[in-house]
């Protein structure tokens, strides 16, 4: 079944998006260009629409696993806060209040808890921290065209491997990969359509689900607590070294700037597809270590971690990851 939950989110997401663009044209939903967009032409950010929507349709035809009604409910309550942030605009604390309640909602409903965490309330609460950067690390991930949604595809493929290893049903990855595969038909570079803090966001929180869940239908690998923040470390540590810039600038962590490694890449001239393409690279290359990471003792599994993350941060740091935002 999940196979036909991934088809359907893609085909959904395939014949909604034109009309989500006659809608955006229509009705002017458009994110214009500014001192730190990358793009020089008005492009539509409702994409999230689609995107959020084909893997909710993905979801219902797999119909798998007892938190479905927790995930689509919370996906919705992100969703919407999301559109009206790329509508209306909300604040910093209005977004992260939503974020906080969806987050607590998912944890403490479905159960969802970091592996050998499980000791409530520490594994919620630890587990909620883990959601709620997911969620804000692939919104900062969405700058430039096809990144988050290829990265979040390349993650899904790595869960449904996983699952596929552990016996987990993979109906969340599927649906995943579906949506996101369908909707880089029309965002690979050059982007026709942006996600939005509504598709970015969701992303982030189905990621952070679809880990959560993989990991709780097989929980006997200790070395297995790296999964998720292991296959989703490029995002995350993009937003880790965001927070500290913006904090060692004198800056508000919520600022925005034009510093992401993708930022700092087309800056030394690489082409808009080259940086998206060498993100999926760079993600496979954490999934494979993540998937690893399974086969070693938990010894074993740190040193992988810090063999692939390490070389990352220096690299990043030397383009200029540090230095004070622009």
């Amino acid at each position: 079944m999940a196979v036909y939950g991934g088809l359907a989110a893609f085909a959904w997401c395939v014949i909604c998006l034109p009309v989500v663009l006659r809608a955006a044209a229509h009705w002017g939903f458009f994110d214009p260009p500014g001192p730190l967009k990358l793009h020089t032409r008005r492009i539509p950010r409702v994409g999230g629409i689609a995107v959020a929507s084909a893997f909710a349709v993905g979801m219902l035809v797999s119909g798998s696993g007892h938190s479905l009604r927790y995930l689509l409910g919370t996906l919705f309550v992100l969703w919407l806060a999301g559109i009206i942030d790329d509508l209306r605009g909300l604040s910093p604390v209005s977004r992260l209040m939503a974020q906080a309640i969806v987050t607590s909602v998912l944890c403490f409903g479905a159960d969802l808890t970091v592996p050998f965490l499980d000791k409530k309330p520490l594994g919620w609460i630890v587990s909620g921290l883990l959601v709620m950067s997911l969620i804000n690390a692939f919104n900062l991930l969405d700058g430039a065209d096809g990144v988050a949604a290829g990265v979040a595809a390349v993650i899904g493929v790595g869960f449904l491997v996983d699952g596929a290893q552990s016996g987990a049903s993979g109906a969340s990855a599927a649906a995943l990969i579906g949506s996101c595969l369908a909707f880089l038909a029309f965002n690979f570079p050059p982007a026709k359509i942006f996600l939005g803090d509504s598709g970015s966001t969701s992303l982030g929180l189905i990621v952070a689900f679809t880990g959560l869940e993989v990991h709780k239908a097989n929980p006997s690998t200790k070395a297995g607590i790296f999964l998720l923040p292991i296959f989703a470390g490029l995002p995350l540590l993009d937003l880790a070294l965001a927070i500290l810039r913006r904090l060692r600038s004198g800056g508000s962590p919520f600022s925005g700037d034009r510093r992401h490694f993708y930022d700092l890449l087309l800056q030394k001239g690489w082409s808009s597809c080259k940086v998206a393409l060498s993100t999926y690279a760079v993600t496979a290359g954490f999934v494979l270590v993540g998937l690893d990471c399974n086969r070693h003792s938990l010894a074993d599994a740190i040193c992988l971690v810090l063999l692939v993350t390490i070389p990352f941060l220096f690299i990043a740091v030397r383009l200029g990851a540090l230095r004070p935002a622009l």
